[in-house]
């Protein structure tokens, strides 16, 4: 099903009307952003207004529409499922006049071609969102003219060739995403160089035979993510002494091999999340040396393909539900790695039976009434013999 000349569900309408309001200075669109100083649209956010519509539909971009608002700061039409190709339609010259754009997301729609070159004049943007769609070729070179870029996301695409080095020169870069891509040449050696980042998402590219210490000089990363089916090398412990602010630690690949010591995390206090996964060639130790303290709380602990403390396995002290498998890898578990269980298992049962009991007994005095009567009664007899003469 396709709607040509559409833009997105409801913009139709809301375009004709959100001029109007601005000029007005008093109605207020939700999605819309005003300068009620000027009477211009800066902001106009229609995420996801496709979905709520027509689903299944084939959207199209109208481009004369959004050349009405040449003075738009920031534009968000991602999550629409928009099909058509960038280069190839006035998509790209109609977006590339507004020259105060500062946000601009197109993500995860259905957009093909390449990334317009002419982008590369919007010297105001900051936050560049391309990443979920189909886009193909190389990352124009000239977008390292982008002096007050922020976050760029391309993840997601069928982008290629070399990622330009010159990326590095951008100092306000703090959140790059490329993952999912068919990039090639080892880029690694100038990403370390980019200390501003506190988000890096390299997966599903072709990687250099090794995770690179120098990675452990961006010692403001929050967020990392590698992997990638052609990753084959292994993961020095040194990466991670200087990544006292990270968060999140992602690193799944088919070759990752060796013993990942899990007390060289020790002090990332502030880790909360992390996900490991290969395919069986990586061993992962969390207990030795006995005497390692984590400063950090997890939330998410996620391992798959790996080998845990060599098969070892423990849920002690916790408070799971349900029954412990008897086959397989359980089976060659001792009792204790499930210490305490049953003791939790008692206590879970008891508060549960205590809360539906007490509940059947308020309706069961509700709903009849020489129950009532009789619970008063005795409640009566209990303050006569025993509370009177306190």
């Amino acid at each position: 099903m396709a709607f040509p000349g559409v833009v997105l569900g409801r913009m139709i309408f809301v375009l004709v009307v959100i001029a109007s309001s601005c000029l007005e200075r008093k109605v207020t669109v939700e999605g819309i952003t005003c300068d009620f100083n000027t009477g211009r649209v800066v902001g106009i956010d229609l995420s996801s207004q496709m979905l709520r519509v027509v689903p299944g539909a084939t959207w199209y971009l109208n481009h004369t529409m959004l050349a009405t608002f040449g003075q738009l700061e920031s534009l968000n039409l991602g999550y629409n499922d928009i099909t058509g190709g960038i280069p190839e339609s006035n998509i790209s010259s109609c977006l590339c006049t507004m020259r105060s754009l500062r946000v601009l997301s197109l993500a995860y729609n259905s957009l093909k071609g390449s990334i317009p070159s002419c982008l590369c004049t919007l010297r105001s943007l900051r936050i560049l969102y391309l990443e979920g769609n189909s886009l193909e070729g190389s990352i124009p070179s000239c977008m390292c003219t982008l002096r007050s870029l922020r976050k760029l996301y391309l993840s997601n695409n069928r982008l290629s060739g070399d990622i330009p080095s010159c990326f590095s020169n951008i100092r306000t870069l703090t959140e790059l995403g490329l993952s999912d891509n068919k990039f090639q040449g080892n880029y690694i050696s100038w990403l370390c160089d980019m200390r501003s980042l506190t988000v890096l998402s390299l997966s599903y590219d072709r990687f250099p035979s090794s995770i690179p210490s120098c990675l452990g000089n961006l010692d403001k990363l929050k967020f990392l993510q590698l992997a990638g089916d052609e990753f084959k090398c292994s993961m020095p412990s040194s990466i991670f002494s200087n990544l006292t602010k990270l968060r999140t630690l992602k690193i799944y690949c088919g070759g990752l091999k060796g013993t990942f010591q899990f007390p060289v995390l020790a002090n990332l206090s502030k880790l909360k999340y992390i996900y490991f996964s290969s395919n069986g060639g990586l061993d992962i130790n969390t207990e030795y040396p006995i005497s390692w303290v984590p400063s950090f709380q997890l939330n998410t602990f996620i391992i798959q393909d790996c080998s845990l403390n060599r098969n070892t396995f423990s849920v002690a002290f916790n408070i799971l539900f349900g029954g412990i498998p008897s086959g397989g890898q359980f089976a060659t578990f001792s009792k204790s790695s499930y210490e305490d269980f049953d003791d939790a298992l008692f206590y879970s049962f008891v508060t549960i039976s205590f809360i539906l009991g007490f509940w059947w007994f308020l309706a069961s005095i509700f709903f009849k009434v020489s129950w009532r009567r009789k619970y008063f009664k005795i409640i009566d007899e209990y303050y006569k013999m025993y509370l009177r003469d306190i």
